[in-house]
């Protein structure tokens, strides 16, 4: 059996609200189970706090954040130093 604290190495994983709360929770999570974590959120230094957080942790954890609003009744073009798209490449690679 693989060791349960390396399941997702190798994978990218897309956090949505990942800025606070539980959200940081899974991201740090899927992090810690060696996952390239992409953190999305309308509150972009909540997002960056949740990646600098993830990277911190280990020097071997790949964590991008991208400011990102899903809600269609709200969305709205937001300024972000780096996109959902280009941060999920950027870890695929």
């Amino acid at each position: 059996m693989a060791n349960p604290t390396h399941r997702f190495t190798g994978k990218v994983v897309v956090v949505t609200v990942a800025g606070g709360g539980i959200g940081t929770a899974i991201a740090t999570r899927f992090a810690s189970e060696g996952a390239r974590v992409v953190v999305t959120d309308v509150n972009e230094a909540g997002a960056l706090a949740t990646t600098s957080a993830i990277t911190k942790r280990s020097s071997r954890t790949a964590a991008s954040a991208a400011a990102a609003d899903v809600v269609p009744t709200r969305a709205r073009a937001m300024r972000s130093p780096i996109s959902a798209a280009s941060a999920i490449e950027s870890l695929s690679s």
